[in-house]
């Protein structure tokens, strides 16, 4: 018998013949056990009981609709059950209950990734010390002998248990990601899900035990299990090494951004974002997520490799199924530098293809077909005139900079009005936001706002947003974002070319 509860004297109990068996003391009412404290009422427990028993509650509650109320003088009411459909023996049976109470204190804690301290005079430390010795001391094989067990009752016991949990667990069919769920909010499952989740680690513990015997020589090993083949070993609660982007997707889940919108600089960041609340465009890290780069100038071939190459996983006939669910890439540019003219906005977008490409074969995964990675990754522009003169009128402008800098340097409309026609707009707008006073972009994007909010507003109404360039982009990262669905997804291989 081991003791690692701080049950101390339950060893010397049992020697001294005062720990009885329950199965064979009968029935006796609860009211027996009731017994007066310092003038209060309490009912005395004498009996300890098991977790383990509880893998009964299944049958226990297949046997509730067969139960039949009788007659009884007193107001609540008794039932009964017909002798014919009553257990002819226990529903757990009592050595199996054992098995799985030696078994605990070996295997629960890798399970639930939590050990509950026990109690000693001597402090957790000591207890803690005892704990270790008692467990690097545990022979399987040992147990095997002592309690007479067959390894293969053991094995066939744990699948049975599996099976059952399957019949009456309403998220069977989500097991893949319940066992990647931290084991504390198991506790948080009500009903049936619960009574499952309590089959399934009784069923881990005996599948950690047999395996150990495996190591041990004393059992042959677990089967190998075909690809996609149904069984209950493939049902563990256990966490096993997988690729949860694999298990979310297969449930439409995903952290990763549908379209990761890649904006200059904070200006247009704080624009776009308002502008897809007046929408109702969702943003979001796992829909549409939102990054400045710093400048049209500023190289994104990294962040394109580690955002929207695919995760590929399975190959089925000439396609190939991804982990996870594709983030699109939206770069949202000024026509300047090296996006000036459209060949070079061409040649960037290539490029950014080919980063996508060449992190794929550096993964060495199947090749993609290149028309299916150019779906990945797109260039929006704001036309000839960068973002502020694109979606601003000059009087706008000038307004929100003379608000800004309250008595410095005035600005006219006719000024915005040359630096829009400048050879470059965009410079020109700098030199005026110079000063003095300086005014941020960041600065002059909030004062304008109320204006694009209106003109939003207002195309809403008269459906003519096709007019408002950020409401544009808008609607086409939502439009992207939703193409393709979130759940299994797969892309074209390359064709094979023959010698």
């Amino acid at each position: 018998m081991v003791d690692v509860t701080g049950n101390h004297e339950l060893i010397r109990i049992r020697d001294s013949g005062a720990l009885s068996d329950p199965r064979q003391t009968g029935y006796s009412p609860w009211g027996r056990y009731r017994r007066r404290i310092n003038q209060r009422l309490v009912h005395s427990r004498i009996y300890l009981y098991s977790y383990y028993q509880l893998l009964a509650i299944p049958q226990l509650r297949n046997l509730q609709v067969h139960l039949r109320p009788r007659p009884t003088a007193i107001a609540r009411p008794r039932y009964r059950l017909a002798p014919l459909l009553a257990p002819r023996s226990e529903l757990v049976p009592i050595d199996r209950i054992a098995l799985l109470t030696r078994l605990e204190p070996i295997y629960l804690p890798n399970i639930r990734h939590r050990l509950t301290l026990g109690f000693s005079r001597n402090g957790h430390e000591a207890w803690y010390q005892d704990f270790a010795a008692f467990r690097k001391e545990f022979r399987p094989q040992d147990l095997v002998d002592e309690m007479g067990l067959d390894p293969a009752e053991v094995l066939r016991w744990a699948e049975r248990l599996v099976i059952d949990a399957g019949f009456h667990d309403p998220l069977d069919n989500w097991i893949t990601l319940i066992r990647q769920t931290d084991p504390d909010r198991w506790e948080d499952l009500k009903g049936d899900a619960l009574s499952a989740i309590g089959d399934r680690v009784a069923a881990e513990i005996l599948l950690a035990f047999y395996e150990d015997l495996v190591e041990a020589g004393a059992a042959p090993a677990l089967p190998d299990l075909p690809p996609r083949a149904s069984h209950p070993l493939r049902e563990r609660i256990a966490r096993v090494p997988t690729n949860l982007d694999a298990d979310l997707t297969h449930f439409g889940l995903s952290p990763h951004p549908a379209v990761l919108m890649v904006l200059e600089g904070p200006s247009d960041l704080l624009l776009v974002r308002r502008v897809m609340q007046t929408l109702r465009v969702r943003p979001g890290r796992s829909f549409i997520d939102l990054v400045q780069s710093g400048g049209v100038d500023v190289g994104v071939e990294s962040l394109v490799a580690f955002a929207s190459s695919p995760d590929l996983g399975q190959v089925v006939g000439d396609h190939v199924l991804l982990r996870r669910p594709p983030t699109r890439f939206l770069r949202a540019i000024d026509e300047e530098g090296t996006m000036a003219t459209s060949t070079k906005r061409d040649q960037q977008r290539r490029h950014l293809v080919n980063q996508i490409e060449t992190a794929l074969k550096f993964a060495g995964g199947p090749a993609v077909d290149h028309q299916e990675l150019e779906k990945l990754v797109e260039i929006f522009s704001w036309g000839q005139l960068p973002m502020e003169f694109a979606n601003f009128t000059d009087r706008e402008m000038a307004s929100a900079i003379n608000r800004l800098r309250g008595t410095g340097t005035r600005v006219s409309p006719s000024d915005l009005a040359a630096a829009r026609k400048s050879r470059q707009p965009g410079a020109a707008l700098k030199r005026i936001l110079k000063g003095p006073p300086k005014v941020e972009k960041t600065e002059l994007a909030n004062a304008l706002w109320p204006y694009l909010d209106r003109r939003v507003q207002r195309a809403i109404d008269r459906n003519q947003l096709a007019q408002v360039p950020m409401a544009v982009l808008v609607l086409r990262a939502a439009e992207l974002a939703t193409e393709w669905p979130r759940g299994s997804f797969a892309l074209k291989l390359a064709s094979i070319q023959e010698p």
